[in-house]
């Protein structure tokens, strides 16, 4: 009887659930501090003994190379609770059910029938109160992590990048052996997981400081790309092969380089000379892109990319280094000139 009683309870926990106000959406480039102050502590709709959730602003983050998580643990702290207390509870309803079988035993008289319901009662109860006390015994004896609750981890992505377009040969075949490396800086975002040529990095870095003299940044979206990377591109954009003549884009995905001929020399950024990156200005603590490339034309006469002042500044500022950009790519840089197409 105990044990039904102890499930019964459970459920009736359970199905209590969470009351909390729902946290805003997780979105539009928002800090980890934001976000935390977002995430509302739920609270129980009946009061449940030991269920302590932790603070929003002590809400642990963890970094694993370049990705940032955040563990989010109110569920594992109500399920932790929950387990404590239903084991608690079903101790108790055990003690008064051993009790009830002892008067029932007293007061049988003689009865033999009495005696019999008493002691299965007395069984029972003595049964569930084991079974309840070394549930987590047995269950850590078996695996420890049957008894931990784990935070939900959850990836805290800082940026959102467009699909781009892309130039789909370069200039001739030649062989590239190129040095790759990290840019990182207090104005450059991406937290160094773009790599670009080594030869590009002193560059990459002056430019950042001269973004920040009028308090801009920049924001590194793709840099070099190694040639398996690109091959799964091609083959989630383009109807076309690896290696094949031109790319024929799959319906809404945008131009990607080929890779003609298989050679990591004939696109822009296998070869690690071209680097995607755009302009940037703070708000709310985080940098963000001045502006995006949905806002941007291929027509060069008419390029809104072009007229921003955070990205012009940019343009000039790349161009001052001896980057050449793309006419139909705003945000596209090579030194050397790669790509077929005016590159200035």
């Amino acid at each position: 009887m105990s044990t039904r009683f102890f499930f019964i309870i459970l459920f009736f926990l359970l199905l209590t659930g969470l009351s909390a106000t729902p946290a805003a959406a997780l979105t539009d480039q928002k800090t980890i501090d934001e976000i935390q102050e977002q995430l509302n502590r739920p609270s129980t709709r009946i009061r449940i003994p030991g269920v302590d959730f932790t603070k929003t602003s002590d809400i642990p983050v963890t970094q694993e190379g370049a990705k940032k998580f955040i563990h989010v643990p109110y569920l594992g702290e109500l399920m932790a609770a929950l387990f404590r207390y239903g084991v608690a509870v079903a101790g108790i309803i055990a003690t008064i059910m051993i009790i009830i079988a002892g008067v029932q035993r007293i007061m049988a008289g003689g009865n033999a029938n009495q005696v019999t319901v008493s002691k299965r009662r007395l069984i029972q109860a003595v049964t569930g109160l084991i079974i309840a006390v070394s549930s987590y015994v047995i269950l850590y004896t078996i695996n420890p992590n049957l008894v931990e609750f784990k935070n939900i981890k959850v990836l805290y992505v800082d940026e959102i990048v467009e699909p781009e377009f892309e130039i789909e040969h370069l200039i001739g075949n030649t062989n590239f052996t190129t040095n790759i490396g990290r840019v990182d800086g207090d104005n450059i975002r991406g937290n160094g997981r773009f790599s670009v040529a080594t030869a590009h990095i002193k560059d990459l870095k002056e430019v950042a400081e001269i973004m920040a003299k009028d308090n801009f940044g920049v924001i590194i979206t793709s840099g070099y790309r190694p040639l398996e990377e690109q091959i799964r591109l091609i083959r989630q954009n383009c109807q076309n092969p690896p290696g094949s003549g031109s790319c024929n884009p799959k319906p809404d995905r945008p131009t990607t380089c080929i890779l003609k001929e298989n050679n990591p020399a004939n696109c822009p950024h296998t070869t690690g000379y071209a680097v995607d990156i755009w302009g940037a200005k703070q708000e709310g603590g985080s940098w963000k892109q001045c502006i995006f490339q949905s806002e941007c034309s291929r027509d060069k006469s008419s390029d809104a990319c072009r007229t921003n002042t955070c990205h012009k500044k940019l343009i000039e500022a790349m161009k001052s280094k001896g980057f050449c950009v793309l006419d139909t790519e705003a945000w596209h840089f090579e030194k050397p000139a790669l790509s077929k197409g005016a590159c200035n």
